[in-house]
């Protein structure tokens, strides 16, 4: 064992006891940042509210409520699903291809929305102009816009952003499930599929669960690709806002 000096000994530092006048000070001054950054904004969002409690039921707000929850609701189960298949294959599997494909779908979410956007409706606009292009001549008909500037596209979107997310948190709960507890159903006699049904899957539920909420926020708020991919007159709460923000309209 080492020998430490006494005067190589980290020092505890003094408490400094506060008496009086000097508590209430301290309170104030800690609790400062937390009422100028919260408790005031809050309470002025709060009176613009209180003040607009009718356009919550107007049909353009709740038209929006509706089409983000579609979307959130929507791309949470696309994202959940493709999580558990490569959470489930990277714990069975242990590939090197296996670890590529992973790693590739999980760039997504460090992909700025506008980028991703753009990357999304460039291929599906040529796949759209060339479409188009064949039936105009072959057939004499047109197409129109298949999936650029649709539901799909954003739904994809937001799937490609955040399945890293959903990755992560589905991975986290596959970590808890032992390797014996796969073990055992396979030598009570259940193959790969009826042991992830009827032992991984029931155990996954909390990990499931957490994986699709994080999605759906995320999916509530993305504002970039949302723009870039949406329909024409296709509002979201996040589109709402955006565009009542930046024509400085805070109480709307």
């Amino acid at each position: 064992q080492s020998f430490v000096l006494p005067s190589q000994r980290p020092r505890q530092p003094d408490r400094i006891r506060l008496n009086g006048w000097q508590r209430v000070l301290a309170v104030i001054v800690c609790a400062l940042p937390i009422v100028i950054g919260f408790v005031i904004p809050a309470l002025v969002l709060m009176n613009f509210a209180a003040s607009r409690l009718e356009d919550a039921l107007s049909v353009t707000y709740l038209t929006a409520v509706y089409h983000s929850l579609v979307l959130a609701g929507l791309a949470a189960a696309v994202a959940v699903g493709l999580g558990l298949v490569l959470g489930y294959a990277n714990r069975t599997l242990r590939k090197g291809l296996t670890k590529r494909i992973i790693r590739l779908a999980s760039m997504g979410y460090a992909i700025p929305g506008t980028v991703l956007g753009i990357g999304v409706l460039i291929p599906l606009a040529g796949f759209d102009n060339a479409l188009d292009s064949f039936l105009r001549e072959n057939f004499g008909i047109s197409s129109g816009l298949l999936l650029s500037g649709s539901i799909a596209a954003i739904i994809f979107a937001y799937v490609v952003r955040f399945l890293a997310v959903s990755f992560g948190a589905i991975e986290s709960g596959l970590q808890k499930v032992t390797p014996n507890v796969a073990a055992a159903a396979r030598t009570l006699g259940r193959g790969p599929i009826s042991a992830f049904f009827e032992v991984h899957l029931p155990l996954l539920r909390p990990a499931l669960v957490s994986a699709a909420l994080l999605v759906f926020v995320d999916c509530m708020k993305e504002l970039p690709a949302t723009l870039i991919l949406r329909p024409f007159d296709f509002e979201t709460l996040a589109t709402t806002v955006f565009m009542l923000a930046s024509l400085d309209q805070l109480e709307e």
